[in-house]
């Protein structure tokens, strides 16, 4: 029997309670929800061919479909990284590997 005026307290946290460990996750998230998209506005229809599987540390690792996708992925290779480190506060990207 549940008494007037008693609730449950829920699990939920508001942004400004969110302890450090739960921050860094967040960020970490956050930060590959945005590179993702940018991944996509950046390749444009190259993204059918190419697609991120990993990130480590300043690296992305990408899994290419077809060896004339990885060719081309070879020559964009630094372009790529200026264009997607322009989406984020400082540039964090460094290098581009094939999974």
């Amino acid at each position: 029997m549940r008494r007037a005026g008693r609730f449950k307290k829920n699990n939920w946290v508001s942004s400004g309670e969110l302890s450090t460990p739960r921050m860094f996750l967040a960020k970490k998230l956050s930060r590959f929800a945005v590179l993702q998209a940018a991944w996509s506005k950046e390749t444009g229809k190259m993204a059918n061919y190419w697609s991120i599987t990993a990130v480590r540390g300043g690296t992305i690792f990408i899994e290419v479909k077809s060896s004339s996708a990885a060719q081309e992925l070879d020559l964009r290779r630094s372009v790529l990284i200026k264009s997607l480190n322009k989406h984020f506060a400082r540039n964090w990207i460094r290098e581009i590997k094939q999974s």
